[in-house]
């Protein structure tokens, strides 16, 4: 068996929103690898706070993740004359069987709240031939139900009914769980639910890395391992688990890191009063070596050693997205971050934010997704034809036209 399990089942072909922060409606096309690029200010971070926002309410619940964005106003886009009512997120899933989209509206609530006014599951089969589900919930009640199993049994089950203050998605998937089998479509229904759950547990387990280096300097206290904490915060104990119960993945992140900083020599965690304390072994003249503890680190080392764990933890994340990796980077070393990122995008879905001209220069243009912003209202696409023919015809790169007049999206998907 190889250092990495066979690629999962389940990818993220596409997310949508409406109304959400600088988002007014757009639709985003993903790959295995895929870079937002765009000056600053120009929504980068609310398009992919989609995914961040996306998993934090199928792993916690949507009032924590709305709580961290201070309430449903801090996430519905502004607008003259007031605010639009719905917020909508939207994705959409790739099985080896099954077309899965999902999607959710919030409707602001009399008291200043929210409440889900709706939410929807489509099933769709490789071919015609294959079986297809459809549920539609509104306003806590599923008003409609299409599957070759259960017919209408789901319309008139008091089961049907759910909370307004939450998202309906496991509650649904536990329903139709338990009403299979009941005549002979029962491997379908299984089949339904199986797609369902995985698709839960990838959103669940979707993280967006933006490393702070001042959570990972200092000593840490030991805390739950995986996945690597978003801010970096649990690095040590990441770092140690990883060295102690996979030592070919950490054997690799130390390949990386040297090959990124090529003074360090090895790195490793210590046990200090009740505390974790990393630390990095630099090479020195006269083939000495000397250990360093992350207090004495740049900041430029800490985020490399950061997104490096990121991208190295086991098991992989399904999907990873990076905040600007290239802050406080060297730009020497980010032509090799970003092989780095490439070669993890085997494993891992990964999407990241840019403005460097240099890490652009890295990518391929179909990899590159343009965001940009007019009055206020963030637009996001591929790189307009008239700048990918330019690239083409090696006239110019990618970075140097970002840096001469940014790049422009295509036009809006939807």
């Amino acid at each position: 068996m190889g250092l990495y399990p066979v690629e999962g089942q389940l990818t993220i072909s596409r997310m949508s929103a409406k109304n959400f922060r600088s988002v007014a409606d757009s639709s985003i096309n993903l790959k295995p690898l895929t870079v937002l690029a765009g000056p600053n200010a120009s929504g980068k971070s609310n398009v992919l706070d989609i995914a961040r926002f996306l998993g934090d309410a199928v792993r916690t619940n949507l009032d924590a993740a709305l709580s961290v964005r201070y309430g449903i106003g801090g996430v519905r886009r502004r607008q003259r004359g007031g605010r639009p009512r719905n917020v909508e997120i939207g994705v959409q899933c790739q099985t080896r069987r099954f077309t899965i989209d999902y999607k959710f509206a919030l409707a602001g609530a009399a008291n200043g709240g929210y409440q889900v006014a709706q939410e929807g599951i489509q099933l769709r089969g490789r071919t015609r031939l294959d079986p297809q589900l459809d549920v539609d919930v509104r306003n806590g009640k599923v008003v409609s139900l299409n599957s070759p199993s259960l017919d209408q049994i789901l319309l008139d089950d008091d089961d049907a009914e759910f909370e307004t203050d939450n998202l309906a998605l496991p509650a649904i998937r536990r329903f139709l769980n338990q009403r299979r089998g009941r005549n002979a479509r029962e491997d379908t229904d299984r089949a339904f639910s199986a797609s369902i759950y995985s698709m839960q547990r990838t959103l669940a387990q979707m993280r967006v890395y933006h490393i702070f280096p001042n959570t990972m300097r200092e000593p840490q206290k030991v805390s739950q391992p995986y996945p690597l904490a978003e801010d970096g915060g649990n690095l040590a104990s990441a770092l140690k688990t990883l060295d102690k119960e996979f030592p070919n993945v950490m054997a690799r992140l130390k390949d990386s890191l040297r090959l990124l900083i090529p003074s360090v020599t090895d790195l490793r965690v210590v046990s200090a009063g009740g505390f974790l304390v990393t630390q990095l072994r630099h090479a020195e003249s006269n083939n000495r070596a000397s250990w360093f503890d992350l207090t004495q680190e740049s900041d430029g080392t800490l985020r490399l050693l950061g997104i490096l764990t990121a991208l190295y933890q086991y098991p992989p994340l399904p999907f990873i997205g990076i905040e600007e990796p290239e802050l406080t980077i060297h730009p020497g070393a980010m032509a090799a971050l970003t092989d780095v990122m490439k070669e993890a995008a085997r494993r891992s879905q990964i999407v990241m934010t840019t403005h460097s001209p240099d890490v652009l220069d890295q990518f391929h243009v179909d990899n590159i997704l343009a965001v940009d912003s007019n009055l206020g209202i963030t637009s996001v696409g591929r790189v307009s034809d008239a700048q990918v023919k330019t690239v083409r015809q090696n006239l110019f790169t990618l970075g140097e036209l970002h840096s001469m007049e940014g790049l422009k999206p295509a036009g809006r998907t939807r």
